[in-house]
């Protein structure tokens, strides 16, 4: 018999042993194994290169026992309700809102419910509304899939039949599955058990469907706001209650890709499925035991389940919850899942359990997310993966992660620049010890030593920007290849060249040139008053307004000159014995200036000036809303804001406001308000707007439109 309380309790004194074992060792390098989290070096296997920023789990050995768990990066995109809001401050104002402040949800699956049970065809108060910025749903016992007041074990007990619970919109966290090869695409499963739905809602047979078939189920119909025809029981989730629906902004939801299922990786197959076509899906048995998505022990595929999951009817122990496949179980009325504790029942339980959890997958478009969307690393164990450590670059402070749970150390995101290779090593206790591979895990604060050099085949550009400039970034293309993206490339700040503030190293290959321009990336360019800048060979290269000088130039096989040598070198004056010349000619001659001819281009910059506009849209019920903004250290509007302009240009966006920034204004901070006592204002941060472009606020949500 499994005893989930013991189990954790056990894993916790498996800790602290581990822990107690580790206390006289100060740096821990992991074994040699092989994480997605880093890249393959294709220089040399012992070469520390870039992990990526949302990469296919990794096992390492978290607790230094010799038991390897699984890692995943993390996300947040779309949000659901998830926490019970507690405050009773916030209570008491949710209370007093009016019935017009708040939109009525009509449920499914307790309609279906209502047709046996008279209680559900009572008092339904299953409702959204959004308070001070917040979005908050609302719900009673007889608005949730199998919500009970009775004392059953393993069940949530609400208080009454007419108590009402709030709960919060929160960010969805999602685990990174995998990655494909160009990282533009990923599959990701809900980090928690999100919601309590049956799988169908009658083990029925209907127009000879049977009820563990994934494609006519109800689940599906839920997950994805499908209407009456997708499934057998003629449920309707296209009139706004769904998951995709309640999740996702219009603008997210695109982003979502379609995946064409095969419904026939079930253990049994009396229940196969037809193939389906969906976005948002549940994983079928074949990819929960796939060992590359790291749900390879109980631990691995055990879910918290929020507290909205848990209220609305999830059977399990303490808050962790039963989650659905898609796969059919051992008959056509069961459906294979895995239980509370990690075990998979391939046999499965019947269809129609709506005590059962839902842990939605889906494929998403990577370039989607915001920076600001990654949330670090977790374990099978839920520690958070965070550092302690400062790295030194050349001597210089670079990076310093300042929070630790469990001491674990990865090279940090784009730490690592193109052009250039890297060594690590860390100094204790008097020695010097190389690293040839992260993670690594640290007892203490420490500071990794960097060094780097150029690699061969690159082009390195020092470069001057104006004073006015807060950053640089340098837009190019490599001979005759594809330009950088507007705005380019971000330089790095550097004072290596007296006289010049910024530097990057571009990436050649098997190319010999470049040709550059540089720009704020707030509208100001420096094209070399539209010639750009054409730098002829690799090497080192500054430039400063409209004048490039090669510091160093690789030479060519047969090296240009001004002028050829003569086999007899002409003198004014007959030679000596020792001949005294102003400057010994070398073999390969030097080049100290830059060509004194103009570089010949042969394209005029492909880049249009940025607009020095932030056009933001807002969705949001108000029928007066204002915005109140502060462009870069500038005052504030005064309250409360401008008025903004109603549109429906972009699905899911109700009004919009254009700000225009100055010349040197990069940025702003803004936050809305009904024009009277009701604010949004991200909880008291605001939103920050970093640079020109257009912007979609909606649910405390930035996304970037443009």
């Amino acid at each position: 018999m499994h005893n989930f309380v013991f189990r954790k309790t056990k894993q916790a004194v498996k800790r602290s042993l581990a822990v107690a074992l580790a206390v006289a060792t100060t740096v821990t390098l992991l074994p040699n194994v092989k994480p997605a989290i880093q890249a393959a070096s294709s220089l040399d296997p012992e070469q520390v290169t870039n992990y990526k920023k949302y990469a296919e789990p990794v096992s390492v050995d978290a607790d230094s026992d010799g038991t390897k768990e699984t890692v995943w990066s993390t996300f947040t995109y779309g949000s659901y309700p998830q926490s019970q809001v507690e405050d009773s401050n916030i209570i008491a104002q949710l209370d007093a809102l009016s019935t017009d402040a708040w939109t009525s949800l009509e449920n499914p699956y307790t309609n279906y419910l209502a047709k046996s049970n008279s209680a559900y065809a009572g008092q339904h108060n299953l409702a959204y509304t959004t308070l001070n910025g917040d979005k908050y749903l609302r719900m009673s016992v007889y608005d949730t899939a199998s919500g009970t007041t009775k004392q059953e074990n393993g069940m949530y007990q609400w208080e009454s039949e007419t108590a009402v619970h709030y709960f919060k919109y929160e960010p969805i966290t999602w685990r990174v599955l995998s990655v494909n090869e160009d990282g533009s695409d990923a599959l990701v499963i809900a980090d928690k058990v999100l919601d309590s739905q049956p799988f169908n809602y009658s083990t029925k047979i209907v127009n000879n469907r049977k009820p563990s078939a994934w494609k006519y189920s109800t689940l599906r119909s839920y997950l994805n706001g499908f209407d009456s025809k997708e499934n057998a029981y003629k449920a309707n989730y296209a009139t706004g209650y769904s998951f995709m629906d309640l999740a996702f902004s219009d603008v997210e939801q695109a982003n979502i890709k379609t995946t064409t299922n095969n419904n026939t990786e079930g253990d049994y197959s009396v229940t196969y499925s037809s193939p389906s076509e969906d976005k948002l899906y549940c994983l079928s048995l074949k990819e929960v035991r796939t060992s590359s998505y790291g749900l390879t022990s109980d631990n691995a595929r055990t879910a918290d389940c929020t507290a909205f999951a848990k209220q609305s009817g999830i059977f399990g122990d303490q808050d962790y919850a039963f989650w659905w496949t898609r796969s059919g179980g051992d008959a056509y009325v069961r459906v294979s899942n895995i239980d509370y504790m990690g075990d998979i029942h391939s046999g499965g339980n019947s269809a129609n359990k709506g005590s059962f959890g839902v842990r939605p997958a889906m494929h998403l478009d990577l370039s989607a997310l915001a920076d600001s969307a990654f949330s670090g690393y977790v374990d099978e164990n839920g520690y958070t993966y965070a550092n302690r450590i400062t790295f030194n670059l050349d001597g210089k402070k670079t990076y310093t992660y300042t929070s630790s749970t469990n001491n674990y150390v990865f090279l940090p995101y784009q730490y690592e620049a193109a052009g250039y290779d890297y060594n690590y090593s860390i100094t204790s206790s008097g020695k010097t010890v190389s690293i040839n591979q992260f993670p690594l895990k640290i007892k203490a604060n420490k500071t990794i030593n960097v060094t780097r050099t150029v690699q061969e085949d690159t082009i390195t550009v020092y470069y001057k920007a104006a004073s006015n400039w807060s950053k640089a970034n340098i837009h190019f293309r490599v001979a005759d290849g594809e330009w950088t993206d507007v705005p380019g490339v971000a330089m790095e700040a550097c004072d290596e060249v007296e006289g010049y503030n910024y530097k990057y190293v571009i990436k050649c290959n098997d190319q010999t040139s470049a040709t550059v321009c540089f720009t704020n990336g707030s509208g100001s360019w420096n094209s070399n008053n539209g010639k750009n800048f054409s730098l002829n060979g690799l090497g080192v290269y500054a430039i400063k307004g409209t004048t490039v000088t090669a510091l160093s130039v690789v030479p060519t096989a047969t090296p240009v000159v001004t002028e050829a040598p003569t086999a007899t070198p002409v003198v004014t004056e007959a030679p000596t014995a020792t001949p005294v010349v102003t400057e010994a000619p070398t073999a390969t001659p030097v080049v100290t200036v830059a060509p004194t001819n103009t570089p010949v281009v042969t394209i005029a910059p492909t880049s249009t000036p940025v607009a020095k506009t932030i056009t933001v849209y807002y969705n949001t019920g108000w029928t007066n809303p204002h915005i109140h903004y502060q462009v870069s250290a500038n005052k504030w509007t005064d309250l409360p804001g401008v008025a903004m302009e109603k549109t429906s240009e972009i699905s899911g966006y109700t009004y919009k406001y254009t700000i225009t920034l100055a010349e040197g204004q990069t940025g702003s901070a803004v936050c809305f308000n009904n024009g009277s006592n009701s604010w949004d204002s991200h909880n008291g941060a605001n939103y920050y707007l970093s640079s020109a472009g257009t912007y979609g606020v909606s649910n405390g949500t930035i996304s970037k439109l443009k």
